[in-house]
């Protein structure tokens, strides 16, 4: 699969792969202003858009990963995927590559899992993440959490 990920600014384009699919952050998804809202305020919310090649070789906009700050000393950050749909580990090591700092991801029985189990694996409460106004992982804080390599 030739696939792509690439951090956006742009909150039309983050509803346009919300929509593609089907989150509750899409235009007139019940979590749509708040979602807008916390990436508006423009601290600690980061976007990424994933694309995939059709069948005429033309990049395609899949889905969109979420990326939280968790750190409190915004010089040393550390991130964590709060979202991802789809949710492919290799989008998530993408991501990540254009980070400069550390990436957490939960772990997830929908992927490859050949490609994450050298991925650390650590057992953190990350109190900061539970502050945002808007975040998907209501209640799972408190769980352990991959390094992505």
């Amino acid at each position: 699969m030739n696939l792509r990920v690439a951090e956006t600014s742009s909150w039309p384009a983050i509803e346009r792969a919300a929509q593609a699919v089907g989150a509750c952050i899409k235009p007139g998804g019940v979590n749509n202003e708040r979602a807008k809202e916390s990436f508006e305020a423009g601290e600690g919310v980061r976007y990424f858009l994933q694309e995939s090649r059709n069948a005429q070789y033309q990049w395609t906009t899949v889905g969109y990963i979420r990326l939280h700050r968790v750190s409190e000393n915004p010089g040393n950050q550390l991130w964590i995927v709060d979202y991802a749909s789809p949710f492919w580990y290799r989008s998530i090591r993408l991501a990540h590559q254009q980070l400069d700092a550390p990436l957490l991801a939960h772990k997830s029985a929908v992927d490859d899992g050949d490609l994450a189990e050298h991925w650390p694996t650590l057992p953190l409460r990350l109190p900061r993440a539970e502050g945002y106004a808007f975040h998907q992982c209501s209640g799972t804080y408190e769980a352990n959490w991959m390094l992505v390599s």
